[in-house]
């Protein structure tokens, strides 16, 4: 499978995506940067902190059934929404670390890509809980993708376009894919499945090269 078809797959398939398995759906393409960002916590103590507090908010949504609007909102709106200058592109009143070192985090440093893959995706789930939208997070499996990107960067093998075969990448693909399969269909998925059908060996095979 080639990039372009592994996109257009993942497009097809997050529509059969059921509503209720949409906030899985989101927290397991989350684990991926979250989970690099734990091993760089001590670098950034203050971004993992919110982060973790929303990520473990989100994950007693899924293992409770149950969202108490009022306490998502009060966790998330200490960091949620960005409200930008649409002529300068600059946040108005920056309300946390996320938002006044926002365009400070380089996507060419692994542990700050995944602070911005984590301020995306967290978005995403505030925009689409506190709207109650039917599906959110089309695009969140480019999370884990951006990440595996740079890590293969890092080891000058090129583009990930040109490395779908590499066990992490191609792990990645297939795992994407068997999971949106089964979201299609009702599931009692918690925080143990969190990196379903991801297979270690493969997700270790290269590591991230300091530049």
């Amino acid at each position: 499978m080639n990039y372009k078809e592994y996109q257009n797959l993942v497009q097809s398939e997050y529509q059969n995506i059921l509503k209720e398995n949409v906030l899985f759906w989101n927290l397991w393409n989350i684990t991926y940067p979250f989970e690099i960002l734990i091993q760089y916590q001590d670098d950034y103590i203050e971004e993992y902190q919110i982060f973790n507090t929303m990520w473990n908010c989100c994950w007693e949504i899924i293992e409770t059934g149950n969202i108490q609007i009022e306490k998502f909102k009060q966790i998330f709106e200490q960091n949620y929404p960005f409200v930008m200058d649409e002529e300068t592109g600059e946040i108005i009143n920056p309300k946390s670390i996320l938002q006044s070192n926002y365009d400070e985090y380089s996507d060419d440093e692994l542990p700050e890509l995944c602070i911005n893959q984590l301020i995306y995706r967290f978005d995403t789930i505030y925009k689409g809980i506190v709207n109650n939208e039917e599906r959110y997070g089309e695009y969140a499996g480019n999370s884990p993708i951006e990440v595996i990107a740079l890590i293969v960067a890092s080891n000058e093998l090129g583009f990930i376009i040109n490395n779908m075969d590499l066990p992490i990448v191609n792990n990645e693909v297939e795992a994407q894919i068997k999971l949106m399969t089964e979201l299609g269909t009702p599931q009692d998925f918690g925080f143990a499945d969190r990196n379903r059908f991801r297979d270690s060996n493969a997700m270790n095979s290269i590591t991230y090269q300091e530049y």
